[in-house]
């Protein structure tokens, strides 16, 4: 049986690797009280719960490699990768050179204006985050003119 670490260590963001499914999958009896589909997500923590553990059975031809994730599987991106770049990344490098303030929001418009898709400010968030490490820090206003600083 798994343990408790073990399975924290597999465990990433909803995210299982195809080990862990095998030896979860493994433990299915089926018709046998204590080792169906709810019993395995009650006792493995599996946040998806029966439907889960389900959805890999189905999946399952007996080999770990049958449950991995599949390429192009998912939903797919709201933004390709150059647009994440040009409109994200190289927005917000240009107000920095500038030493204008930028927040999420002023990014979403931006991005909204420039490719004409709709996005959420948390995908916004996210792909800034995730994707290209940034990381939003308070600022600090000036008066160039007397050098003074204002709060």
């Amino acid at each position: 049986m798994i343990g408790e670490i073990e399975t924290n260590l597999l465990f990433h963001r909803m995210k299982y690797s195809a080990e862990f499914k095998q030896r979860v999958l493994q433990h299915y009896k089926e018709k046998t009280r204590g080792s169906g589909f709810l019993a395995l997500a009650k006792r493995f923590d599996i946040k998806g719960g029966a439907g889960e553990v389900q959805r890999w059975y189905k999946r399952w031809t007996g080999s770990a490699r049958s449950l991995e994730r599949r390429p192009g599987s998912g939903r797919p991106q709201v933004l390709t990768k150059l647009e994440k770049k040009t409109h994200i990344l190289k927005f917000v490098e240009r107000c920095n050179k500038k030493g204008e303030v930028v927040d999420y929001p002023r990014v979403r418009q931006n991005v909204m204006n420039k490719t004409g898709k709709q996005i959420s400010l948390r995908e916004v968030r996210r792909i800034g985050r995730e994707e290209f490490n940034i990381r939003w820090k308070r600022t600090t206003r000036t008066l160039m003119a007397q050098g003074t600083l204002l709060t």
